[in-house]
């Protein structure tokens, strides 16, 4: 993994240049026809020396506005956003904000998932490989953030989104989410975040509820512990549940 940066500040905010790389060379025993890894969205080539992610990112910050443009390419945005149109498969993120008050921001654009503790960067990870809970929930979402920082120890966002991991919308519907985060000390976090949506055309609708639940303690500068706990439900099909009735 290579990670650089600089920063150039001037009175109107700070804008600050990044760039990543995370290379690998995968073996799958049962060595697949096609080369894809079963379940995966990381590191899911096999038997080939390739690059899972590289973003170069440009992140701008001041007292009153700030804004993320991050550009992706690898075999991670390959394999995950492969129901986006083409360009957006480029985008790891693009957001711009504003504060509205002493304790409030409103960003609207892509961000990264607030579900969850782990990360698509693999730098920002307790462990290389992610658990299956993170590659079956969200790494991305689009829509608007309001972020409520009541003090140092809570924190309180609240979305409303496209859909569950959707840049391109595939409904007229809007999901809403939550999150919950309190840090009683420096070291432990305790994080409960929420999705209510419609994941699926208008002419089905099926709707989900999903809850993740997570808490973490830092036991010294080299250890850490960590607990996640996901629960959801989605509703049958209009259809599906005409076809039991009969």
């Amino acid at each position: 993994v290579l990670k650089d940066s600089g920063d150039v500040s001037n009175t109107q905010g700070t804008t600050t240049i990044s760039g990543y790389i995370d290379a690998y060379y995968a073996y799958n025993l049962n060595n697949p026809a096609n080369k894809n890894i079963p379940y995966l969205y990381n590191y899911n080539r096999n038997n080939e020396f390739n690059i899972n992610l590289a973003i170069l990112s440009a992140k701008y910050s001041s007292d009153k506005v700030r804004g993320t443009i991050s550009l992706q390419t690898g075999t991670y945005p390959q394999a995950n956003y492969a129901a986006e149109p083409s360009l957006s498969q480029y985008i790891y993120e693009a957001y711009a904000g504003f504060k509205t008050s002493k304790k409030t921001w409103l960003d609207a654009g892509i961000f990264t998932s607030h579900i969850g503790f782990e990360s698509a960067i693999s730098n920002n990870n307790w462990t290389l490989s992610r658990s299956l809970s993170s590659e079956n929930t969200p790494y991305y979402e689009t829509g608007l953030r309001f972020t409520y920082a009541a003090n140092d120890r809570w924190t309180y966002y609240f979305f409303l989104l496209n859909g569950w991991q959707n840049i391109r919308e595939e409904n007229t519907g809007k999901a809403i989410a939550s999150e919950i985060q309190y840090k009683p000390t420096d070291n432990v976090i305790f994080n409960w975040s929420t999705y209510i949506g419609n994941e699926s055309p208008d002419s089905i609708k099926r709707g989900r509820i999903f809850n993740d639940f997570y808490a973490t303690l830092k036991l010294s500068k080299r250890w850490k512990l960590a607990a996640l706990f996901d629960i959801g439900y989605q509703q049958n099909s209009r259809s599906e549940e005409r076809r039991v009735g009969k």
